[in-house]
């Protein structure tokens, strides 16, 4: 008879398989040639370090900054 840490380890176990599987599923974006933000060019040095690259330095900076902020760790 299945006891509760039983169950639990059912329900930890098929989270994980979910979360595995949507992270697989996430679409792969090529760099953009502009920021999203400024619509600056984006350097090539940038897009070939980061492929994925939707922001200039700048500005994903500015980004970073604002989020550690609001999360209280400023």
């Amino acid at each position: 008879m299945p006891d509760l840490m039983d169950h639990l380890q059912e329900l930890q176990a098929e989270a994980l398989a979910r979360n595995t599987n949507a992270a697989r599923l996430k679409p792969c974006v090529a760099a953009s040639l502009f920021c999203v933000d400024c619509d600056r060019p984006i350097p090539k040095e940038r897009r070939a370090a980061n492929p994925s690259a939707q922001r200039c330095i700048y500005c994903q900076s500015l980004l970073e900054a604002n989020a550690k902020h609001f999360r209280g760790q400023a």
